[in-house]
């Protein structure tokens, strides 16, 4: 799996690039977080995506260490199911 975030720690912009995710069924979901402070923070469910080229716009974070994306039950979780994490990266 892989995605391209960007993050522009000033304005607290995310953004996703879907590049190459895996499929999923129609009872799950693929949700981006961020690492704060150690904790994970929900940034919002991942589109699905009809062109490799598009960024999609997350919510904003301040403070990212890092960025994970786990595959979750349809709408999403409050938590991370971590044995379901399909990509995780550290902010530069």
């Amino acid at each position: 799996a892989l995605a391209t975030i960007y993050w522009n720690p000033k304005t607290e912009e995310v953004f996703i690039n879907a590049n190459s995710l895996p499929s999923i069924s129609d009872a799950n979901a693929l949700q981006l977080w961020a690492i704060v402070d150690g904790k994970p923070v929900d940034l919002g469910l991942v589109p699905v995506q009809t062109s490799l080229e598009s960024l999609v716009k997350m919510k904003n974070v301040q403070n990212a260490s890092a960025f994970a994306i786990t595959i979750e039950g349809k709408g999403g979780s409050v938590s991370p199911t971590m044995d379901k994490m399909i990509v995780l990266g550290t902010s530069s």
